[in-house]
This record gives C-alpha cells, sequence and structure tokens, in this order.
C-alpha cells in the first residue's frame, strides 16, 4: 500500500502589513463571517514594525505510568497557548484612554510670558484588560483572525521611543460557530467571499 503525497503549497510570513481591533458590542463575540469582516467596526492600530508577535507555547505531553513499569499506559497532551504581543507607536491620549483609566485633568501651567506650556490628562496603569478579536494582515497577502484575544498595556521606551506594549493571550471562543484562529489566503473574502 502507498500514501499519496498531500500535495499543498505553502509560503513563509514576511512580515506584518497591518493590525486591526474589534471591541465587543455588548461584551458578545462577533461571529467570524465575511459580513464581519467587511464590516466597519475594525479599528486599525499603528504597531512599530517588527514589533508583532504571534507565538504558540510548546505543547504538553505526560506519559501516565504504573510502578511496576516504564512503559506508558496513557498520554495526555495539553495544547499551548498562543501569544500575543505589539508595540503601538501612538501616545495620543485617544489610544492612551482605551488601556488606561483617565484621572484628573493637569493644570495649565503657563510660562513668564504668560502662554501655556503644559496642558493634559493624566492616567491611571488600572490594569484594565480589553476583550477584542484581532485581525492581522501580513504582507506576503494572508490573514489571521483570532475572534477571541485578551489584552493588556504597558508603558514602554523600546529602544529610543517610548510606546504602549500591548500583549495577551488568544482565547477560547465564546460563540460556538467560531475556531480559535482563522488563516486566510484570499482577500476577496472580504468582498464577500468564504472564510476558510
Amino acid at each position: 500500500m502507498s500514501l499519496a503525497a498531500n500535495k499543498t503549497t505553502g509560503k513563509a510570513v514576511a512580515d506584518i502589513k497591518s493590525v486591526y481591533f474589534r471591541q465587543f458590542k455588548n461584551g458578545v463575540e462577533p461571529t467570524v463571517s465575511a459580513e464581519e469582516l467587511a464590516s466597519e467596526d475594525w479599528f486599525p492600530v499603528a504597531t512599530i514594525r517588527g514589533s508583532v508577535n504571534i507565538s504558540q507555547d510548546a505543547v504538553s505531553i505526560e506519559k501516565i505510568n504504573i510502578d511496576q513499569s516504564n512503559m506508558p499506559i496513557g498520554i495526555t497532551t495539553e495544547p499551548g497557548d498562543f501569544n500575543f504581543e505589539a508595540v503601538l507607536a501612538s501616545l495620543a491620549s485617544a489610544d492612551l484612554q482605551k488601556w488606561f483609566g483617565t484621572g484628573a485633568a493637569l493644570k495649565d501651567i503657563v510660562g513668564s510670558d504668560g502662554t501655556t506650556k503644559y496642558s493634559g490628562m493624566g492616567y491611571e496603569n488600572s490594569g484594565d484588560v480589553i476583550e477584542c478579536s484581532a485581525f492581522i494582515e501580513t504582507r506576503t497577502g494572508d490573514a489571521f483572525i483570532f475572534p477571541h484575544v485578551m489584552l493588556s498595556a504597558a508603558l514602554n521606551k523600546d529602544d529610543k521611543v517610548f510606546g504602549l506594549t500591548i500583549s495577551g493571550q488568544v482565547l477560547a471562543t465564546t460563540n460556538s460557530s467560531n475556531k480559535s484562529v482563522y488563516i486566510l489566503a484570499d482577500h476577496s473574502v472580504a468582498a464577500g467571499g468564504s472564510v476558510l
């Protein structure tokens, strides 16, 4: 008996082109569909090029042995968690307010010439977690959709620039129609094609 080879082709992902998030409406995970992809609820996030990192922890394998023998009588496996990280280049107030609680307004600091030097809002690192969907386009023309992502943010200085580092995990889907991860290789999906 001979097994036919699986004649499929693939290509390596070169780089992340753009990242989009979509916050849940009333806390409900949306169904991944062509209509959802074409909706205007996705908001682009300005990430520093090369900072977006998606990785999956190694699968854990545990053998079940009995005292009298080293031969395993069973094996249990656990899939590794998907981890997500990116650095946001924008420190605009609207972006900060998505991640941090807004504190009291800073009083204007007026210079000796009577002009306002500094003015703004205070923010608290309240440890807020945002649950949303993530849509990631690559420069090779593919796309990844994570319907349910949990993210938090911290202010960091990376190399020579300040930015918000967001990190989190892909969660199990709460909408039974969704998979944990979708990989799209045809951008006609956004125009009404089918989701893989």
